[in-house]
């Protein structure tokens, strides 16, 4: 079952692909890349199962690690334009997409500037009577842009992406993954407790009546140091889990427009 995640990743990616010769709309090709999506994570999930036998089967982990960086790489090219979709009609951000836009406008970065509309002109009425949802025909200005959600969105998915994608690779490989045991996260915690160690003997050789004491007293930079310490062994143990790997890229916006490009 493993493995069949993998296929249908690539199977769902490959029909988008294809009916980007003709024609499919943006809302489609967004759904086409979420569920190709939850394909790889429900793949990057079940190695963990498989782990141990991964590391004695070193053939079989070389051509899944292959397989995975194809559709690492499909998948971020997919997700690309995704990044115009912000088609919500409660936004207030502006977009250059709209739910029955043809997706394969939004692969050319040039393409966007024709079709940016700003904040409520995509859905005013163009004339008394007219179609309420009809978008603006004029040009408008997209500096704005790289500054809606959908564009941060996508940033943050293709980080995602790129952390379980080296995560996974790592976790199947014995090697790497106790040289990132030992030699990372082991290293950086020592030299960093070593940090706190001078810390605290520098304040109790500061003089009671001193004023840097009381300074020290008031502020309290070990408590700091140490809180910072205790987040970040945190965020490294989520960031290497299974729950950060299986967490949901964003939710699918709804648009009742219509568009072309």
């Amino acid at each position: 079952m493993c493995d069949i995640q993998l296929l249908t990743g690539f199977g769902i990616l490959l029909s988008g692909v294809i009916s980007l010769q003709t024609y499919i709309s943006a809302y489609h090709w967004e759904v086409i890349v979420h569920l190709a999506w939850f394909s790889n994570l429900t793949h990057a999930a079940c190695l963990t199962a498989l782990r141990r036998y991964l590391y004695e089967n070193q053939a079989q982990r070389n051509w899944r690690l292959v397989l995975m960086a194809l559709l690492f790489a499909a998948l971020v090219v997919s997700i690309l334009p995704t990044a115009y979709f912000n088609w919500s009609y409660e936004s207030d951000e502006g977009s250059a997409a709209v739910a029955s836009s043809n997706a394969r406008c939004f692969f050319d970065r040039t393409t966007i500037p024709k079709l940016w509309c700003p904040p409520l002109y995509c859905f005013l009425d163009p004339a008394p009577g007219g179609n309420r949802w009809e978008r603006c025909k004029r040009l408008y200005n997209s500096d704005f842009a790289e500054a809606t959600t959908a564009y941060e969105s996508h940033i943050f998915s293709i980080l995602m992406l790129a952390v379980t994608f080296t995560t996974r690779a790592v976790k199947t490989t014995k090697t790497l993954s106790a040289a990132s045991r030992s030699y990372l996260r082991e290293s950086v915690s020592r030299s960093y407790l070593s940090l706190l160690t001078k810390v605290s003997k520098q304040h109790q050789r500061l003089p009671n009546a001193s004023i840097t004491r009381k300074l020290w007293s008031i502020f309290r930079p070990l408590d700091l140091l140490i809180g910072i310490y205790l987040t970040g062994k945190l965020y490294a143990d989520l960031l290497s889990s299974e729950l950060f790997d299986v967490s949901p890229e964003k939710s699918i916006n709804y648009g009742m427009l219509a568009g072309d490009c």
